[in-house]
């Protein structure tokens, strides 16, 4: 599911559509962040993450278990894992404050947004390899 809303934000991208890529960016991380959750509980399906989750500020509480999560990554020292941690932190804010502002706020973003420099692709990529690399694979 994760892929499917690159993929989405991809099309939307070579249509124009910038701003609107954004909520796709920002959902394909969200789904991985979900994965990922499960997979570290031992939660084998979206019923029973639904379970432990609660109704409300979903995406904080998913954010910061996450983050205490990759704290405890084996074969890291303690300064790298809260380096990484802090590091997907200040990515995964930055992406929703986009989103929400694409979402909510009428900012309208540009091509040099999505794709320049610590732009919403970029801010996408690294979360995605954060949580590849040190949760998914490992």
């Amino acid at each position: 599911p994760s892929h499917d809303k690159i993929e989405i934000a991809e099309l939307l991208i070579k249509s124009g559509h910038y701003t609107q890529s954004v909520h796709a960016f920002y959902y394909s991380c969200l789904q991985l962040m979900i994965c990922a959750y499960c997979k570290k509980n031992g939660l084998g399906s979206l019923g029973q993450y639904d379970a432990v989750a609660p109704n409300s500020k979903t995406h904080v509480w998913l954010s910061n278990n996450l983050y205490g999560l990759l704290r405890k990554v084996k074969g890291l020292s303690s300064k790298e894992r809260d380096r990484l941690a802090l590091d997907f932190n200040y990515l995964i804010n930055d992406l929703k404050d986009s989103r929400v502002a694409a979402d909510y706020k009428e900012r309208v973003f540009n091509q040099i947004d999505i794709d320049g420099i610590g732009g919403i692709r970029e801010l996408s990529d690294n979360i995605i390899r954060i949580i590849t690399d040190n949760l998914i694979k490992k």
